[in-house]
């Protein structure tokens, strides 16, 4: 299967993993024949202890693996991630530690996600819907964090905005960690990106679908 939504290493390194985020229950914390109001307690400390809860992925299929050269040379452009399909009407998740080089704070070095049309890269017929970087900045004529045809800065919102001065802001550390990315083309009536970590949300939010850019019209697939 051809497998176009990929991800672009920008001077860091990503392990990247799919996978299922089962639930889990813990073991009892009390006994049985306990009275209820002791039973009760001890719930009520061990709740407030958890971390909250992390979404549930459903559709997912474990396949680890790390592109980008760990002591972070690879260059801008130079180290891909596998490519995935996104049929239309389906939902695609990634989620992956991204390590960004703590020895540089330059803006734009984390990743980018490229939206594609299912056509190899560089083939004939191949097409980009655009790309769309982790970080967002509050000058996005001078410090841009997306670029392409089909993808619009104004749907886009973030939790947290770099303001870059000569391409540096230390607020591109936030960015690093585990990090969830979902491309949702479920609704017939829109198209989204999101991708969060423990700092930061960013999201894409267009209220159309994507356009068609196959060469074949009965081919959705990006």
């Amino acid at each position: 299967m051809r497998i176009l939504n990929k991800l672009v290493y920008a001077c860091c390194s990503i392990a990247f993993g799919l996978m299922a985020l089962p639930s889990c229950e813990g073991g009892e914390l009390y006994d049985v024949n306990a009275p209820d109001w002791i039973s009760e307690k001890v719930d009520s400390i061990a709740n407030s202890k958890k971390d909250p809860e992390e979404e549930v992925l459903e559709g997912m299929q474990e396949d680890v693996y790390s592109f980008g050269n760990t002591d972070y040379t690879s260059g801008f452009w130079t180290a891909f991630s596998k490519y995935y399909v996104v049929p239309d009407g389906q939902k695609w998740h990634g989620v992956f530690n991204l390590n960004i080089n703590p020895a540089d704070n330059t803006y734009y070095k984390n990743f980018a996600l490229v939206i594609t049309n299912d056509a190899d890269r560089g083939g004939e017929g191949y097409t980009e819907y655009g790309a769309y970087r982790f970080d967002t900045t509050n000058d996005t004529l001078a410090y841009n964090s997306q670029w392409g045809s089909h993808l619009f800065f104004k749907y886009t919102s973030s939790t947290l905005m770099l303001s870059p001065v000569d391409n540096l802001d230390e607020t591109v550390q936030k960015l690093g960690g585990k990090v969830t990315l979902t491309v949702d083309r479920t609704n017939e009536n829109a198209f989204s990106i999101k991708i969060q970590n423990a700092s930061a949300t960013k999201t894409y939010k267009q209220p159309y679908k994507l356009p068609n850019l196959n060469a074949d019209a009965s081919n959705t697939n990006i």
